[in-house]
């Protein structure tokens, strides 16, 4: 799967992902990375999914003060965020790039290497962006007056209906392995 147009952002999937990012945070993106990594292990990534995931890597580097000029447009006015949270998504955003890519040796189409690159911290980031100087220390962005037409808001109304879906499915995954445990627990007794 390999992200539409050629930055991360230029998909609708990404655009939604990005407004429900600014609404709720960082928990979206450890949420959709939960949910995009289940799906490859299990059956494989759908494009719409492996398009917010990607867009959630997005917003990890952003928040690691690694974000490309087009994630700081994406998410301004985002809740704040602990860097220490988003430093503790590293491991699945990497896993994430490399299950897209074909593995950790293969090579990325450009945008996901640059990406990875930038996550990792081996890329030069845009200016706007500031580098956490301890895992304490949180970026904010200010909120940006926006006016939204009617389609618009039922953009934004679909993108929060298919996050709250993807969500849904992931409390059914994990209602059902706790069911399992129980079960398993239950059985050793």
């Amino acid at each position: 799967m390999e992200p539409t147009g050629a930055h991360n952002f230029d998909n609708n999937d990404a655009r939604e992902w990005a407004e429900a990012y600014r609404q709720m945070g960082l928990g979206v993106a450890a949420s959709t990375l939960e949910v995009a990594l289940g799906d490859f292990e299990s059956s494989g990534l759908t494009p719409d999914i492996g398009r917010r995931a990607i867009v959630a890597v997005e917003a990890v580097a952003f928040v690691l003060g690694r974000g490309s000029d087009e994630a700081a447009a994406a998410f301004a006015g985002a809740p704040e965020a602990d860097v220490s949270d988003a430093q503790a998504l590293l491991p699945d955003c990497v896993r994430l790039i490399d299950a897209i890519s074909g593995g950790p040796d293969a090579v990325p189409p450009a945008p996901l290497a640059e990406l990875k690159s930038r996550l990792k911290g081996e890329a030069p980031v845009a200016a706007h962006t500031e580098t956490a100087q301890e895992p304490s220390a949180r970026v904010r962005s200010e909120p940006v007056a926006v006016v939204a037409s009617e389609t618009d808001l039922e953009d934004i109304r679909l993108a929060i209906a298919n996050l709250s879906s993807d969500l849904d499915a992931l409390r059914r995954e994990m209602s059902q392995g706790f069911a399992r445990l129980e079960q398993m627990i239950g059985g050793q007794q």
